[in-house]
């Protein structure tokens, strides 16, 4: 099963990565519907200029065809008109056909002639209208198709502008979108290079502590045999001539047994360097042992940074379930008798 802490670490990369990839999806859908909203907007003005030029178009076609309507009509007048000048010229019974009979040329020469100029004159003057008529219905029917060509040019260059807007927008959108996938990916691989550091650090830091378990374990296993070869051999040691090695504030109950066997051991050994001191001193001489760094003659000053309470020398970043002997013999704490007590301090 793996360690809460472990788990954690995990845990909080996974929340991490989760708020990272939620703030850009909505980033990128913010972006989509942004770029979406210009294209459309593109196609909409492309659509209204269509819109009007077509119109525009229109109207400039309908004046060609009205104007062109016009000539017609005038040409339809001219041709009535000269039409009916030359009946009322020819009439025999008008104002010219009398005048030709009362004065005798009826039938003659002169007659016939007048009637053939103005018969040439109606037929000109006909003829001239005709020619004006095709002429502007000739211009006009070229306006409509010039118009027609220049409304067809306006349409396929709004349809070209509108089309390259559509292709810029969708273009910066894309880039804008993979600038932003890139940046989330870049984010991602921060956060899981970071928690991956801190699942190291943890993963080291119990490493750490289940080798000085172990190295704990086998302490005591180590004790716990040399108490009981200790007490196979027959020896005792004294309930109080342990030096005060164990702890008066929390009392010998809360040991386990192995503890108490390794108490019971180091006490033996302190004893005994206590007796071998008594009889150096008693001979007058200087004598050093595990223990000698005890001296009567001490000050107070010297005991600066020096505890009575074993637990308080522990230091920072050591677990504090480790005992007295484990962390005396490991180089953590040191000891020292003054006056017949022991004091402790951290390396």
């Amino acid at each position: 099963m793996a360690d809460e802490r472990l788990t954690e670490v995990k845990a909080e990369e996974a929340s991490k990565l989760a708020e990272l990839n939620s703030t850009y999806t909505n980033m990128i859908d913010s972006s989509d519907q942004n770029y979406n909203g210009l294209i459309d907007q593109a196609n909409d003005y492309g659509t209204t200029q269509a819109q009007l030029q077509q119109q525009q178009s229109d109207l400039a076609v309908q004046e060609v065809n009205q104007n062109k309507a016009l000539a017609q009509t005038d040409y339809t007048k001219e041709q009535k008109a000269s039409y009916g000048s030359y009946t009322k010229a020819t009439d025999k019974y008008g104002a010219n056909g009398e005048q030709v009979v009362s004065s005798g040329l009826a039938g003659s020469g002169y007659s016939e002639s007048v009637k053939g100029s103005i018969y040439n004159t109606y037929q000109n003057r006909y003829a001239t209208a005709k020619e004006s008529y095709s002429t502007a219905v000739l211009n006009y029917n070229n306006l409509i198709t010039e118009a027609q060509l220049a409304n067809s040019v306006s349409l396929a260059e709004i349809a070209y502008n509108t089309l390259q807007t559509q292709l810029t927008l969708t273009l910066e959108a894309f880039q804008y979108k993979n600038t932003l996938l890139e940046s989330q990916l870049s984010s991602q691989l921060n956060i899981q290079s970071l928690y991956n550091t801190k699942y190291e650090d943890v993963l080291s830091q119990l490493n750490t502590e289940a080798s000085l378990a172990e190295e704990q374990r086998q302490y005591n296993l180590s004790l716990a045999e040399s108490q009981r070869q200790y007490n196979s051999s027959g020896s005792t040691t004294s309930s109080g001539g342990n030096g005060g090695l164990v702890d008066s504030s929390t009392g010998s109950n809360n040991y386990t047994a192995t503890q108490k066997a390794a108490n019971n051991a180091y006490a033996a050994s302190a004893m005994s360097d206590s007796e071998q001191q008594a009889k150096s001193v008693a001979n007058g001489k200087s004598t050093t042992s595990k223990s000698s760094t005890s001296s009567s003659s001490l000050t107070s000053n010297s005991l600066t940074g020096w505890s009575t309470n074993w637990r308080s020398a522990i230091p920072s970043g050591v677990s504090k379930t480790y005992t007295k002997d484990y962390l005396l013999s490991k180089g953590y704490i040191t000891s020292k008798v003054v006056n017949g007590k022991i004091y402790y301090k951290a390396k």
